[in-house]
């Protein structure tokens, strides 16, 4: 059951339609993405020590950020993510809270409070973890 989550999930189904697809509860679908993340967060360092042995140091890497939000634009996050340029194998990646911007700053001020902004050190922390390769 968990392959086949996995695989649906990578091919972007919806939770939704992978709880149907599977003929189970979604709230089993969220459980076993959850477990299915913890699962990864243990095999990912093992995966790039891996490489590293079979290809040798990476010379070049991409480094991006992204912006997203958590269940409101009022509550933005950032994800800044290290890539491996040839394969784009995932180096490193994290996410952090930002304060919202533009038009939306008073409003989810208001509603949430203040939002530190914690960018710089989460980005640091990602080019910390990518010099290990």
């Amino acid at each position: 059951m968990n392959f086949k989550l996995w695989h649906l999930e990578a091919s972007e189904v919806s939770q939704r339609r992978a709880a149907l697809i599977l003929k189970i509860d979604r709230k089993t679908v969220a459980r076993k993405l959850k477990f299915l993340g913890q699962e990864a967060r243990l095999i990912h360092p093992k995966l790039l020590d891996s490489f590293v042995k079979r290809e040798g140091v990476m010379h070049s890497i991409q480094m991006d950020e992204m912006e997203s939000f958590e269940h409101t634009k009022c509550k933005p996050i950032s994800i800044p993510l290290i890539v491996h340029s040839k394969t784009r194998l995932i180096v490193s990646i994290d996410a952090c809270s930002m304060p919202a911007k533009g038009p939306l700053t008073r409003l989810a001020y208001r509603k949430y409070g203040p939002r530190f902004d914690r960018r710089i050190p989460t980005l640091r922390k990602v080019l910390r973890k990518a010099t290990v390769y």
